[in-house]
């Protein structure tokens, strides 16, 4: 996903549908024109390509987090946290209870 930072409002919208089809979750929905629409729109409001370079470099210089990920322990799923809130157990096994179902980062 790293490359050459994005110039034109075209290349933002691919480069973030690149992006997505690569982090995506396979068993959910991809709306396309949903992310052209958020990826132009954040084109629009303030395009940075030093802004994009710093955030990434950043993340890559903060190093693997996968050992410190597996100690936090809270919910990752929306639907999950609601039945928990609701006093439901998840019974669900597709539902990720917890971080450590999680793939790592």
């Amino acid at each position: 996903m790293i490359g050459q930072p994005a110039e034109s409002r075209q290349d933002v919208i691919d480069q973030r549908l690149r992006a997505m089809r690569t982090v995506g979750s396979p068993g959910c929905a991809f709306d396309e024109s949903a992310v052209r629409d958020v990826a132009g729109g954040a084109y629009d409001r303030s395009h940075d390509p030093l802004g994009t370079a710093h955030r990434t470099l950043a993340s890559v210089a903060s190093g693997d987090r996968t050992t410190l990920l597996q100690s936090v322990d809270v919910l990752t799923n929306a639907a999950a946290a609601l039945k928990e809130r609701n006093g439901s157990q998840a019974d669900d096994a597709s539902d990720q209870r917890r971080s450590d179902s999680s793939p790592a980062l």
